[in-house]
């Protein structure tokens, strides 16, 4: 193994016996602090939730604003009144009217 792997694997062990030490001196102190970490993990993933949960509600409330502010709200279909419907003839390669009995009722 190469120096710096071995350096980290010395201190990861000394770590490990310190905890250990602890552990065997005050073993209510180290399940209240394993405790208290396994919650903030808790804690921290459902803040990263709620707050991506916010940010998505924002974005969408921004965009729907900003669609009022520069009068872009429109009703589309409206648009749509009067527009010849067509169909494309790939073998002809030409677009010509197309009617269907069933919606072409308007």
């Amino acid at each position: 193994m190469s120096k710096p792997i071995q350096s980290e694997l010395a201190r990861l062990d000394a770590l490990i016996t310190r905890c250990e030490a602890l552990a065997e001196q005050s073993p209510g102190i180290c399940r209240l602090r394993v405790g208290l970490l396994a919650h903030l993990g808790i804690v921290v993933v459902l803040a990263v939730v709620v707050g991506s949960v916010q940010l998505s509600v924002l974005l969408i409330f921004a965009i729907a604003g900003l669609s009022i502010i520069i009068n872009e709200l429109v009703a589309y279909g409206a648009n749509l009144i009067g527009l010849e419907r067509l169909s494309f003839d790939r073998s002809t390669g030409l677009a010509g009217p197309f009617r269907s009995g069933k919606y072409d009722n308007c």
